[in-house]
């Protein structure tokens, strides 16, 4: 009897490779900032607080608005591995230094396997006056794609993408992402991410038409997420 309630109490409890720790607020993503006589370098920096070995893939974006209101964009992007509480700098981006410019370095860290983003961190430095409007509009980047694609296939959509977004009078206010994922044989699936969260998603078929019924596809969800963000500021109070 004893030895029956001791297997019932046994089964009972969590199996301990089911009980893992969730990714949430156990990856830590931070960025610092060195300075010199040179200029400044920007430094993402990725903590590991679980129990775990992960997969990541990360974006790092430093933006600069100069006083004329000239914008340019530096970007780091790769994947990287962490060990249970190790933390890791990851490639870091240098500015010269320049007594007028606002500066915002913007951190993405996503789970490799999930594609789930788990992580974010910015940092703004400013040395113009701007009227707040204008502030906003500067933090904006404006026009950023991000190539995550593994196959053919998804290189030639996110070809035919970028060569179709890039012909739009007017870029989108937020980061887009293309991403994918291996599904079953030869077949994979490929994931557009706006706002942080995925806008549009479809299985990869090697034909031309079909890439450019896709492209025209992510284009109509990029623009109605667009609308939507418009018509939530216009209604902010």
């Amino acid at each position: 009897m004893k030895l029956f309630l001791f297997w019932l109490i046994l089964i009972s409890l969590p199996p301990f490779g089911l009980s893992q720790e969730s990714n949430d607020n156990l990856i830590i993503a931070s960025i610092e900032t060195e300075t010199d006589e040179n200029g400044i370098t920007f430094i993402p920096i990725v903590q590991n607080k679980s129990l775990l070995h992960n997969e990541f893939n990360y974006l790092f974006l430093v933006k600069k608005t100069d006083e004329k209101n000239n914008v340019s964009i530096n970007k780091q992007s790769g994947k990287f591995t962490l060990t249970p509480d190790e933390t890791k700098k990851l490639s870091t981006i240098h500015l010269n230094n320049s007594p007028k410019l606002n500066l915002k370095a913007l951190l993405y860290i996503r789970d490799e396997n999930q594609n789930l983003l788990i992580a974010k961190d910015s940092l703004e430095i400013k040395s113009i006056e701007t009227t707040s409007t204008e502030k906003e509009m500067n933090l904006m980047p404006l026009g950023i794609l991000v190539d995550d694609t593994k196959t053919k296939f998804g290189k030639d959509y996110y070809d035919s993408f970028f060569t179709a977004y890039n012909q739009l009078p007017q870029k989108f206010d937020f980061i887009v992402q293309v991403s994918e994922l291996p599904y079953r044989g030869q077949t994979s699936v490929i994931n557009v991410y706006a706002e942080n969260e995925m806008i549009y998603e479809f299985f990869s078929r090697p034909d031309e038409e079909y890439i450019k019924y896709q492209v025209s596809q992510t284009l109509k969800s990029l623009s109605q997420l667009a609308q939507s963000k418009s018509l939530k500021n216009e209604f902010k109070y």
